[in-house]
């Protein structure tokens, strides 16, 4: 009997030195929350079950088939389908392709805070217009990233403040090529950093993360490709 309990303490000993080894030389994978949510959004887009349902809304619910584009021309196609309305309109915000492109009710904000009826569209402003193009393009087995602003102001000379926008890259010819489909732009990506009087947005740009469909790093920071 005794020899059994000094067996099983050994054996548990192991056992605990090893689950130590574990949880001591793990890679951490862990965002912060913001990260994480649109990680998650981005691993369901890519699964199969959901492209084909995608891509059936596409051809059957808006009758304009997305099957066979590029990565500019979808960029159009999406154009073609969703309007922007910015912070001063209320409507509900979306997280998943399919749940975005049907029309929603637009309230424009009255000045004294009461709502006024606006109208019914297909809505979105940053994030629903880069989640719609990162599903787009899994759809037509395009590499694309999700691109996620979380810069902070650490620049009071920066007036177009920092963070609070997404945008995509894809992979063009070796190279992550930025695409912004709420602006309509393709590579230019110092576009958020120039001056205004050099058509940018004077925002200071310090934690900017790529989420994409790679195995190893999923998330990286793209900080300084956009400095």
């Amino acid at each position: 009997m005794k020899k059994m309990r000094k067996q099983i303490g050994i054996i548990i000993l192991i056992i605990l030195i090893g689950l130590g080894l574990w949880y001591g030389f793990k890679p951490t994978t862990t965002y912060d929350a913001i990260i994480d949510f649109y990680s998650d959004r981005y691993k369901d887009m890519a699964k199969p079950d959901y492209i084909a349902q995608l891509k059936a809304y596409c051809a059957i619910n808006m009758s304009d088939p997305i099957e066979g584009l590029n990565y500019s021309e979808l960029l159009v196609w999406e154009r073609r389908h969703i309007t922007y309305f910015g912070p001063e309109y209320d409507f509900p915000r979306r997280n998943m392709p399919i749940e975005i492109l049907p029309p929603v009710l637009v309230y424009l904000r009255n000045i004294n805070g009461t709502d006024l009826y606006h109208g019914t569209f297909t809505a979105g402003r940053c994030g629903e217009f880069s989640l719609l193009y990162t599903g787009l393009c899994l759809a037509n087995e395009i590499d694309v990233r999700l691109i996620v602003d979380e810069s902070k102001l650490t620049n009071t000379s920066k007036t177009g403040g920092a963070g609070d926008h997404m945008w995509n890259e894809v992979f063009v010819n070796g190279i992550w090529l930025h695409v912004d489909p709420t602006q309509n732009v393709i590579n230019d990506p110092t576009l958020y950093v120039r001056p205004p009087s050099e058509g940018g947005w004077n925002k200071d740009v310090n934690k900017v993360y790529a989420i994409g469909n790679d195995p190893i790093n999923p998330v990286s920071l793209v900080t300084e490709k956009y400095q």
